[in-house]
């Protein structure tokens, strides 16, 4: 049975991700994914090949954090 019902994926590994897109039919939108540069070039073209969205929250705190270690 195929469903195509909205669906929350939260994964860190591209290849589980392509793979679960590639063969889910419904609205994907990806959560959790830490903002690392080298992640994030290898999930975003994933997600929108398959006209996924993502989900951002952003910690002030963390970022805060990183400009002051800069």
């Amino acid at each position: 049975m195929m469903v195509d019902i909205p669906v929350m994926v939260k994964t860190q590994d591209p290849s589980l991700l392509e793979n679960f897109l590639r063969y889910y039919n419904g609205k994907v939108a990806v959560g959790e994914i830490n903002f690392d540069k080298n992640l994030l070039s290898a999930v975003f073209p994933i997600i929108k090949k398959y006209g996924g969205v993502c989900e951002a929250t952003i910690c002030y705190t963390i970022i805060k954090e990183r400009e002051n270690t800069q």
